[in-house]
């Protein structure tokens, strides 16, 4: 194949898995690779997340290696210099056993939503960020500001960059397009409140977490489900799937109040695929079993989801009409052998992809040393390539 040819199909055969028409040609192999790549380069994370040029190469030279068919993660995931820009970074790097971790901001104090309804934009101005930056942000220099400028730049031309060579010179398209079916929750844990914080409003306010989520729905999340209403039935071209959702807030909530908080947003969101004969891929981070149930009216041919945590094998017995992402354990990756990693990748394609419905992909975000090894990923590659099913 050249590489239209290999951009095409690509695409091709993530329809194929997410329709579930029939056996499929092949099954797509996804990556869910963020750092590992990083070691598998050999180089220190502080070295690539410091230098796009780097990261770049090391991007390229992964998908080359392994071949994936599409990709989640492009080195794009941490832009650390623009953050530090201000001189207060988010991020802790340890070169010496290889890890990345991002500090649990809390920026919204307890009591404070009726100030943000007030006036978005003035509380995130006047709260937010003073508290995220604080003197930094206040004493921010025209120097310092050209400097966080010229690096949001960077990050931009390099995604330009990355996503073009990736379609022109390796045949890989863009994976999704935009957002949908996401709940208010999860910006309010991961940006304003924190974990702690996000786990305590859910018991001692309820009634203003669900005022936060319905001014989101109303405000942005609807409209932008409208601005997709209007265009197109069917694929969009040059991607995998035409768009992407996923949430980690709701391993924090029981049934009635996922049904409370993400059901008003996830409900249009489903509606809105099969209106428009759309597709869309959620990474759900945890384990999202526990609501799966509210999508078994969804026609067949719409939704796959990343599956984290959880037999997979099971969930698609009990849901035949999603496709599901995933399946090669992490603990299999770094811990196993090539043939066992390809003896799991023979039983995911006959028993969760014999007719559609697989994205074979990893179960957890890859990032460090010891959750891969190249060995038992290039079998997989391998297999998935070149095997016979």
């Amino acid at each position: 194949m050249d590489v239209k040819e290999r951009f095409d199909h690509r695409i091709k055969i993530c329809h194929d898995a997410i329709y579930m028409n029939g056996a499929p040609e092949r099954v797509p192999h996804l990556s869910s690779f963020m750092t590992w790549k990083i070691v598998d380069a050999g180089y220190k994370f502080s070295e690539a997340m410091y230098d796009w040029d780097l990261m770049e190469k090391i991007t390229m030279d992964f998908e080359r290696r392994y071949q994936f068919d599409c990709i989640r993660e492009h080195g794009n995931r941490n832009p650390i210099k623009i953050v530090e820009g201000f001189g207060k970074s988010k991020y802790i790097i340890d070169d010496e056993h290889s890890f990345i971790s991002a500090v649990d901001f809390v920026l919204m104090e307890p009591g404070e939503y009726d100030e943000y309804l007030s006036d978005k934009r003035k509380y995130i101005y006047t709260k937010l960020l003073q508290r995220r930056f604080g003197k930094e942000l206040a004493a921010a220099t025209p120097e310092v500001m050209y400097k966080v400028i010229h690096e949001l730049k960077a990050f931009q031309d390099y995604n330009g960059r990355i996503y073009r060579r990736m379609a022109e010179e390796l045949g890989v398209p863009n994976m999704y397009g935009p957002a949908v079916g996401g709940c208010a929750l999860e910006s309010v844990m991961n940006t304003w409140r924190g974990f702690k914080g996000m786990a305590m409003d859910l018991r001692r306010c309820p009634e203003k977490l669900d005022e936060v989520c319905r001014n989101q729905l109303e405000t942005m999340t609807l409209p932008m489900y409208e601005m997709i209403r209007k265009g197109p039935d069917g694929p969009t071209p040059g991607v995998s799937f035409d768009t992407t959702g996923g949430s980690l807030s709701h391993t924090m909530v029981n049934r009635k109040q996922y049904e409370r908080y993400f059901w008003p947003s996830i409900k249009p969101a489903l509606d809105l695929l099969v209106e428009k004969k759309k597709t869309s891929y959620w990474f759900t981070q945890g384990d999202y079993r526990p609501f799966l149930d509210f999508f078994q009216d969804l026609p067949k041919g719409h939704l796959c989801i990343h599956v984290e945590l959880g037999d997979i094998f099971e969930m698609r017995k009990q849901y035949p009409n999603i496709a599901f992402a995933g399946g090669i354990p992490m603990t299999m990756l770094g811990g196993g052998t090539p043939e066992e990693c390809v003896d799991m990748t023979k039983r995911l394609i006959a028993e969760v992809g014999g007719d559609g419905g697989l994205i074979l992909s990893q179960d957890k975000m890859c990032s460090y040393p010891k959750d891969c090894t190249r060995e038992n990923l290039l079998a997989i590659s391998e297999f998935v390539q070149h095997g016979e099913y």
